[in-house]
């Protein structure tokens, strides 16, 4: 009888061990599950990362990309009239040389009709039986109609003034461009350097910056600033309003779902 009584206490243990062991495994799984999460909360892959900064969140453009969005449509336009007056200057000359073709032999041209013919050779225009000529695209010969001269003249003055505006269309972009990426480098770097001073627990790690992390919020208070340049103020509201409070909604959920389990 005794030894059954001293056998039952030592199966109740046994269930305690067995169920305490089991609650101390889970719950080492849950903490486990949990600083995973709070983990893949401060460090999201790169290219999680771009697809935050490039898939969802709308880029805002910077007053130079602006201007220089704006100088690419005027480029596009010049470009298109430069097409155009090269193409009207080519159906000019096209004209011109299927007259003269036509209109072409060794003869001397007469200075009434402009044909080739010799018949007033040695002879004033004047004993010319053809009707006047009154276009250069009749005759081909340019050079005796000041009209169409001019006009050949003026075609190509526009190009030559498209051509001018478009190199400097061009070069203003550029120009724009770099001088945009120079800004946004510049910005980043501002960022970058207020965010560590306001929160280097956040971001250093044994002297060593945790790029993904501080990359990823360089970009989300970017986003947030919607093109303007950043000064201690705004940004150290900024890592308060959107970064911290976020950061700690998150943890509390984490912690909370934690407890209830």
């Amino acid at each position: 009888m005794s030894s059954q009584n001293q056998e039952a206490p030592s199966k109740c243990n046994s269930s305690k061990d067995y169920v305490a062991k089991q609650t101390q495994t889970r719950r080492e799984l849950l903490l486990d599950q949990a600083a995973s999460t709070l983990q893949s909360i401060d460090e999201d892959s790169d290219t999680d990362t771009d697809n935050e900064n490039e898939g969802n969140a709308p880029h805002i453009m910077l007053p130079l990309e602006r201007y220089a969005l704006k100088q690419r449509e005027t480029v596009e336009n010049i470009k298109h009239e430069l097409q155009n007056g090269t193409r009207k200057l080519e159906q000019f000359d096209e004209k011109i040389h299927r007259a003269s073709s036509q209109n072409g032999g060794g003869l001397s041209s007469c200075g009434n009709c402009h044909l080739k013919m010799g018949h007033t050779k040695g002879h004033t225009k004047k004993i010319c039986t053809f009707s006047p000529c009154k276009s250069a695209f009749s005759s081909g010969n340019l050079s005796k109609h000041s009209n169409e001269k001019a006009e050949r003249t003026a075609i190509e003055r526009d190009i030559g003034r498209l051509r001018m505006k478009l190199n400097k269309g061009q070069k203003d972009i550029d120009d724009a461009k770099r001088a945009a990426e120079k800004l946004k480098n510049s910005v980043s770097k501002r960022i970058e350097d207020i965010a560590i001073d306001e929160l280097p627990d956040r971001y250093l790690s044994s002297g060593l910056r945790n790029w993904a992390l501080l990359n990823r919020d360089v970009a989300t208070l970017q986003k947030h600033l919607k093109g303007k340049l950043p000064s201690r103020e705004n940004v150290q509201k900024l890592l308060n309003d959107v970064i911290i409070t976020s950061a700690s909604a998150v943890k509390t959920k984490v912690l909370k779902d934690l407890g209830a389990q």
